[in-house]
């Protein structure tokens, strides 16, 4: 909305300027090339008038320079997934999910204070459990607090006792805000060893896990969640089981990013 507002008053100054008296010229020595002021100032009268008649022309040219600007974020974002793709779909420190030699892979950057991660994560799973050949990569990306930090530190601890996937369901469905307090309950009644747990929390390894997935979201432009990438496509925000199966079904289709 900013960058429309921008836009919508760069053409009218634009169509301003144009319709403007032009400013008394100074005689100059020798010929000159110019436009004569009355000629220049009829031009603007009639740009002027033409825009006051037809307004739509500007929402139009709003129209094409947006549909330009997604088109040049899109391949920028394409770009990017294709030169990380290793960290995206690859990086041994995510976990993952469903088969883990599917023919797709689908990733997500979620947090499990995030209302609408909450939402979909009901979805995932069903989508998961119906597609044989889905594969999915869990990307730990806490950015609503201290709480969620905690949160996302906790499950990768829990990866390190092939209970990840327990975890991170029952981190999806407590009930919120979700604390440190409350995923380490969360742990214990998942039946992890706790003192083992707590000491693997301090490992700075995860800290970095959590660090990579931040810069890698930056990277790719992910500034909410939930956030997913599929293919070489970037879906930002919760969406439904039948576009996340449409999406599935596309990446079928397409050659696997590589960088």
């Amino acid at each position: 909305m900013r960058r429309l507002f921008a836009t919508s008053l760069a053409i009218l100054a634009l169509a301003t300027a144009v319709a403007a008296p032009a400013p008394a010229q100074q005689p100059a020595a020798g010929p000159s090339t110019s436009v004569p002021p009355d000629k220049a100032d009829a031009f603007g009268e009639r740009v002027r008038a033409y825009l006051l008649d037809h307004p739509e022309v500007i929402r139009e040219a709003i129209t094409i320079l947006q549909n330009r600007e997604q088109l040049a974020q899109a391949e920028a974002t394409k770009q990017a997934i294709i030169a990380r793709a290793d960290e995206i779909f690859r990086d041994p420190a995510s976990p993952v999910g469903g088969n883990s030699k599917g023919d797709v892979t689908l990733v997500e950057f979620f947090d499990y204070n995030c209302k609408y991660c909450r939402a979909v994560a009901p979805t995932m799973a069903e989508v998961s459990r119906n597609d044989p050949g889905l594969r999915v990569v869990y990307k730990e990306f806490p950015i609503l607090g201290p709480g969620s930090e905690s949160a996302a530190r906790v499950a990768l601890a829990a990866a390190r006792q092939g209970k990840y996937h327990e975890l991170h369901q029952a981190l999806m469905t407590v009930e919120s805000p979700v604390t440190e307090e409350k995923a380490i309950g969360a742990a214990a009644a998942a039946g992890l060893d706790l003192e083992r747990l707590k000491r693997d929390l301090s490992d700075p390894v995860i800290a970095e896990t959590i660090a990579r997935n931040h810069a890698l979201a930056a990277a790719l432009g992910i500034n909410g969640t939930p956030g997913f990438v599929i293919a070489d496509q970037l879906v930002p925000g919760a969406i439904d089981r039948a576009t996340m199966e449409r999406l599935i079904a596309d990446a079928r289709g397409k050659p696997k990013a590589t960088p």
